[in-house]
């Protein structure tokens, strides 16, 4: 309510509330910003932070630098919210707008997403999810921009860069 008042100069309203509960209004977020939701979830309640270099090399090979992952850091999330939660995500895929990413191979769990622009463009279709096995754990997003047909195109893309991943990696 705050925000609005300082940035827009005008008053909150229910429908704003609306707005904001279903992802749409003022609320902006990016692929990477969505990636943390979804693997907090994944962990259990541990934001694991990304980060784009390992290590750097020489053109011979030689190690010149590496970099260790950021420590997990706590989110505070009850069990029951994390267990609802998990449960919701995975009802996502196996009976609602997720169904397109179920797989074979491995059980996804994840949430679907429309993010509407202007007047005359087309929306983008998303969608956040993850899956693990013993030996994997894996969180993805698919952000597919200006898509008006085939809207749950998203979805579909994931269930099959999760599929071909943990195929390759339990054969």
């Amino acid at each position: 309510r705050d925000w609005k008042k300082k940035h827009k100069g005008e008053a909150w309203y229910g429908g704003d509330t609306v707005n904001l509960s279903i992802g749409q209004g003022y609320i902006l977020v990016t692929p990477v910003q969505m990636l943390k939701v979804i693997s907090v979830i994944a962990n259990g309640g541990y934001l694991i932070r990304p980060y784009l270099i390992k290590k750097i090399v020489s053109p011979r090979g030689d190690l010149i630098k590496e970099f260790q992952p950021p420590k997990m850091e706590r989110v505070p999330l009850s069990s029951a919210t994390l267990n609802f939660l998990r449960r919701s995500l995975r009802g996502v895929v196996r009976e609602g707008t997720g169904w397109r990413a179920e797989s074979k191979t491995v059980e996804i769990s994840g949430k679907t997403g429309t993010a509407e622009l202007s007047e005359g463009e087309k929306p983008h279709n998303w969608f956040i999810g993850y899956a693990s096995s013993t030996h994997l754990r894996l969180a993805i997003v698919v952000l597919v921009e200006n898509r008006e047909e085939d809207i749950q195109i998203a979805p579909q893309i994931a269930g099959k860069i999760f599929s071909q991943i943990f195929e390759k990696n339990v054969h």
